[in-house]
């Protein structure tokens, strides 16, 4: 049977998370909104950033997304030209052994494909599950990619690899092996682990030579 393998986005393929932020933050200053802080964004983690937007400031978020789009297509070409390095290599190892690829992310819509189109990855991620605007929902998301395109993959080999702590807990609870992602510069190695991920990574080559090994 094939292996499944499904990706987070941000930290995970790439080192986007700062851009993000960057966009959000000019995003406030075009509409002459206070910026809430990084802090205070990262504790609204797992909603879409519409999402986050919405509980923030509920009476602005339509008008600042909208500016935080633009911004995040203006910045994402700039800032982040390409994958991990690496990774478009491990990508194209799963994608020529016919195993399959998906990917699970709490962005919204509208920022995953624009960043998947700009990244050229289409042929990789045909299969994608988003964000949701009130809390995360990728065990549910995960849950349903087994039920449904992955149902005849190996249940055994089917990993998802993401960067947070949330990721390892939710895709362990949906039936997903847990892979950590920690080559981000932004990575906490210390919480990943106290989530008892079945493997830490700290380089992308390092998880290409797991790929190998299976």
């Amino acid at each position: 049977m094939k292996k499944a393998f499904v990706f987070d986005f941000d930290g995970t393929l790439t080192e986007s998370l700062p851009m993000t932020f960057d966009s959000m933050r000019a995003a406030f200053s075009k509409l002459g909104e206070p910026f809430p802080g990084e802090d205070e964004i990262r504790s609204k983690f797992g909603a879409s950033e519409y999402g986050i937007l919405k509980m923030l400031r509920p009476d602005k978020a339509d008008e600042i997304f909208s500016a935080y789009l633009e911004e995040y297509k203006i910045r994402l070409p700039k800032s982040v030209p390409d994958l991990f390095g690496g990774m478009r290599a491990v990508l194209d190892k799963i994608l020529s052994r016919g195993d399959a690829i998906a990917m699970v992310t709490g962005k919204h819509q509208a920022t995953a494909d624009f960043s998947i189109k700009f990244y050229r990855i289409e042929k990789y991620f045909k299969i994608v599950r988003y964000g949701a605007p009130k809390r995360s929902e990728k065990t549910e998301r995960l849950r349903g990619l087994l039920e449904a395109e992955l149902r005849d993959c190996d249940r055994e080999n089917s990993y998802y690899i993401g960067d947070m702590p949330r990721d390892i807990s939710e895709s362990r609870e949906a039936g997903f092996i847990p892979i950590a992602a920690a080559w981000s510069r932004l990575a906490d190695i210390s919480k990943l682990s106290e989530q008892n991920p079945y493997k830490i990574f700290k380089s992308v080559s390092e998880f290409s030579g797991f790929v190998d090994g299976l």
